[in-house]
C-alpha cells in the first residue's frame, strides 16, 4: 500500500509473496525436510513496523494549505496525539522559526508547558 502526498509516493505496507521458494531452498541445502505430506507451505511476508505507522499518521494528517489558516499544519486526531499542543516550524527559515518561538513563549506564559 502506498500513500500519495503531493505527488510523492511513500510505501506504507510492503507485502512479499515468497511462494515456497525460501523453504524449498532451505530444505534443499540444510537437508531438513520442511514439507508435510509432500507439501511445502507458501509464505507471505508483510512489512508494517511502528515507523511506518507513525509515518502514515503524520502523512495522512498533514494539511499543507488549510482553508482556515495561512500556514501548513498537522491535524492529528486527539486520540492519537501524545501532546495537547505542539509547536514546530515546518519551513526552515528564520521567519517561521521566529514565529514558532513567539507562539511557544505566548503559550508558556498562559500556562502550557
Amino acid at each position: 500500500m502506498e500513500v500519495n502526498i503531493e505527488d510523492d509516493w511513500v510505501e506504507i505496507i510492503g507485502n512479499a509473496y515468497r511462494t515456497d521458494y525460501d523453504l524449498t531452498v532451505h530444505s534443499k541445502y540444510s537437508g531438513v525436510n520442511l514439507s508435510e505430506n509432500g507439501i511445502i507451505p507458501h509464505v507471505v511476508e508483510p512489512s508494517f513496523g511502528l515507523d511506518r505507522i507513525a509515518m502514515a499518521v503524520l502523512l495522512l494528517n498533514y494539511d499543507p494549505s488549510p482553508s482556515d489558516r495561512n500556514w501548513p499544519l498537522f491535524r492529528i486526531p486527539y486520540k492519537l496525539s501524545p501532546f495537547e499542543i505542539g509547536i514546530a516550524s515546518i519551513h526552515h527559515s528564520d521567519e517561521y522559526i521566529n514565529i514558532a518561538e513567539k507562539v511557544d513563549l505566548t503559550l508558556r506564559s498562559l500556562g502550557y508547558v
